[in-house]
Parts: structure tokens; C-alpha cells; sequence
């Protein structure tokens, strides 16, 4: 609709004296299913705010950073991180088998 005409037609409800109701957006979606969030598998846990193990942390990233973002290389900064965020109640204590670093890991070879 034309800028002009919807000045003329809100003049005229103006002098009817109805109140300008600017248009809104619909906030209906037709045929898609409501999104109903779920929380994680394993629970939320707080943030580091304090930076108790933000050193460990820092060290993980580097270490990815090092080996062109190959988590298997940094295996041991990563536990240790966890390790850390454990220590501090940062998140719920858990057996490091459950959390992908069993016994089978892989060893490096010492000549």
C-alpha cells in the first residue's frame, strides 16, 4: 500500500477518533511444532568466572592450536583441564573412563 494513502487512512480514523494501531508482526507459525528445549545429557555446571583453571585451559588450546586442532594430541592438557574443573566443583565429579580417557590409551613411544 502506497506511504500516502495509509497517511490519508490513518488521518481519517484519527478524526473518527480511533487510535493508530500500528501493524504487527505475527508471531504464529502455521504447520511447525512448537521448540520445546531440553536440558544436556549430563546437567548444566558453571562457568570458570573466577579463572581458577584458566591456565590449564589456555594450555589446551595451545596445544590445539600446535597440532592443527587434533584432540587426540592433547589428551593429557585436556584431562588435566577436567581434572581441574573437578578439583574446583566446576562440574560433578565423574570416573575419567566414562569421560573417553581409559586405560587404552594410546602410549607414545619413548626410544
Amino acid at each position: 500500500m502506497p506511504l500516502l494513502t495509509r497517511i490519508v487512512r490513518q488521518r481519517r480514523r484519527q478524526n473518527a477518533g480511533e487510535t493508530y494501531q500500528p501493524p504487527t508482526m505475527t508471531s504464529m507459525t502455521f504447520g511447525q511444532k512448537k521448540f520445546i528445549p531440553t536440558a544436556p545429557e549430563k546437567g548444566s555446571f558453571p562457568l570458570d568466572h573466577g579463572g581458577q583453571c584458566r591456565k590449564l585451559m589456555l594450555f589446551y588450546m595451545r596445544c590445539l592450536r600446535e597440532n592443527a586442532d587434533d584432540n587426540s594430541a592433547c589428551r593429557q592438557e585436556s584431562k588435566a583441564y577436567l581434572q581441574c574443573r573437578m578439583d574446583n566443583e566446576l562440574m560433578a565429579r565423574e570416573d575419567f573412563a566414562k569421560l573417553g580417557y581409559g586405560e587404552s590409551e594410546p602410549k607414545t613411544e619413548q626410544s
